[in-house]
């Protein structure tokens, strides 16, 4: 049974097997940016010139300890569409175009919440 927070115009439940719903409902995957956690960092590489972002249903982290290790899709047009600048490198990992405040302060202001222990 999908997640009664998912909106069918962000994610089609049609093309989700039924296994990963159900993986989704029960890590709190939702269309609700209050319901994740971030931590945003420099990269590794300043060369890159960006800032990665990692993001985790807080259900899932708070039951876990852990990030959750499935693509979410929340960048431009995905789950939670947070726009051209995020760009999903990998699961739960976003690179952002932008400085490290400047990925804080539009994710705080989308609903969610800082969380320096993601890992």
């Amino acid at each position: 049974m999908m997640n009664a927070d998912f909106d069918d115009d962000m994610l089609d439940a049609d093309e989700l097997d039924l296994e990963t719903q159900q993986l989704f409902a029960e890590a709190g995957v939702t269309a609700n940016p209050k319901d994740y956690y971030f931590k945003a960092e420099q990269m590794p590489n300043e060369d890159l010139g960006q800032t990665m972002v990692t993001i985790c249903p807080k259900k899932y982290f708070d039951a876990e300890g852990h990030l959750f290790d499935q693509h979410l899709s929340l960048d431009a047009g995905g789950l939670l569409d947070l726009g051209d600048r995020f760009e999903e490198l990998q699961e739960a990992m976003f690179g952002f175009d932008g400085s490290v405040a400047q990925a804080e302060k539009i994710l705080t202001k989308r609903g969610m919440t800082l969380n320096s222990k993601l890992t």
